[in-house]
């Protein structure tokens, strides 16, 4: 909603306000709808600026009434967005996604009151993903996994325009800046920018930011923690964890003209020749895995299930959520750090990262190969550190090759 307005900028408590400060600047303004939103105002000719009250949780959200939402949105919600809103290239310019701006202003999610994980529930997670959970360190990947309701609240929420059920999570990168122990009180905020990008497939891609605060051990924690602050210290909370969680949303169906390969990408370290890694573990991931992953996570999304709900969304079985993989490859690689050089990152006092690109679903049951390679190209850490190891590690389907999904896991030392 756009208005004529000469002034200086004011804020407007509620949405009738905002409505009849619109009307008496432009009575041609009829029914304004808005919620928590700021008139800004100068010069001749400003906007008004919806703002989203971030939704605040004391308590980690709860499934079912997400997964309400998520079968509502399926009734009024659209699959597709007007790309009357998209951005447009420059001449010259080289081809690249389209952005659509698809909502007023970002949506955002917190866990405001501190949480202590549960180290029983840590200790499935490892034994499913074969990882290490020793001292109550955190595996890497864990808060992801933990933080998932958090950020799918955000698909959920009625100011999202699309029907997000059936969402598919296709990269994901991970920077956990030292380790977490799981006696630990943490916050969590999650935000979903309000663009997205559309795919050459007509598909929407989006992200989702996530970021862990530490407030300390638990007896030293107040039981709300402020936006700014723990409230009653001095101290900030410390950002301990953050993700960058990329969401596609499978856009209507469209045929396209068939394209001629083009030629093969320089290797990166997402993208290691497979001559490059060795096979370091064989496993069979059984038809239940999902399921199993599920109850730890609580991803009930119905695509990791049954073969019945997953042929809903157009896949022949279930497929395996990547949070679960990624943490089979990673621990793996861990295991065999004497052929990928990569140390137990519970003991990694520095920066680590961890990127992870998902190529295509892995069915279930399927047998898989867990591959791993120690490279010696560094990376630039936040903290301004220089790395120590990069590893890159990568699935494949044991029988016929195809490769599931790729990433690296980078190591940086602190600068003192």
């Amino acid at each position: 909603h756009f208005f004529v307005c000469q002034d200086e900028p004011f804020a407007l408590g509620s949405s009738s306000k905002m409505a009849s400060a619109a009307r008496s600047v432009c009575p041609s303004v009829g029914i304004c709808c808005a919620v928590g939103g700021t008139l800004v105002l100068g010069g001749t000719l400003l906007w008004v600026r919806f703002s989203t009250p971030p939704v605040e949780y004391s308590e980690p959200p709860r499934l079912l009434p997400i997964a309400i939402r998520f079968l509502v949105s399926m009734l009024y919600k659209p699959r597709s967005l007007s790309e009357s809103s998209g951005s447009k290239r420059k001449q010259g310019e080289p081809s690249s996604d389209k952005v659509l701006v698809m909502m007023p202003a970002p949506l955002e999610a917190r866990l405001v009151r501190p949480q202590v994980v549960d180290s029983a529930v840590v200790r499935r997670y490892a034994a499913v993903c074969q990882c290490d959970f020793r001292d109550e360190m955190l595996p890497v990947c864990y808060l992801e996994s933990y933080s998932f309701l958090l950020q799918t609240s955000l698909l959920a929420h009625p100011r999202f325009p699309l029907a997000a059920i059936g969402t598919l999570h296709v990269r994901n990168t991970i920077v956990q800046r030292r380790p977490v122990k799981a006696t630990e009180k943490l916050t969590i905020h999650c935000q979903l920018p309000n663009t997205v990008r559309v795919t050459s497939k007509g598909d929407y891609e989006m992200d989702v930011v996530t970021l862990v605060f530490s407030h300390g051990p638990a007896s030293r924690t107040p039981a709300r923690v402020a936006e700014n602050g723990p409230s009653g210290q001095s101290a900030a909370p410390e950002l301990v964890y953050s993700t960058t969680a990329v969401f596609l949303i499978r856009g209507p169906k469209r045929k396209e003209p068939k394209r001629k390969p083009t030629s093969p990408t320089p290797a990166s370290p997402l993208s290691v020749p497979e001559q490059e890694l060795v096979v370091l573990q064989k496993l069979r991931l059984p038809e239940h895995f999902g399921r199993l992953f599920a109850s730890i996570c609580r991803d009930y999304n119905l695509i990791h299930m049954w073969r019945l709900t997953a042929r809903l969304f157009g896949f022949s079985r279930p497929i395996a959520h990547g949070m679960a993989l990624t943490m089979l490859a990673v621990g793996s690689a861990e295991r065999n750090s004497s052929v990928t050089g990569l140390p137990s990152l519970a003991k990694v006092e520095g920066p680590v990262e961890v990127e992870v690109s998902f190529v295509r679903p892995t069915l279930l049951p399927m047998e898989i190969e867990v591959l791993g390679s120690s490279t010696d190209e560094g990376f630039a850490s936040d903290d301004g550190g220089e790395s120590t190891v990069v590893v890159a590690y990568a699935l494949r389907h044991a029988k016929d090759g195809k490769e599931l999904l790729r990433g690296v896991v980078k190591i940086g030392k602190q600068s003192s």
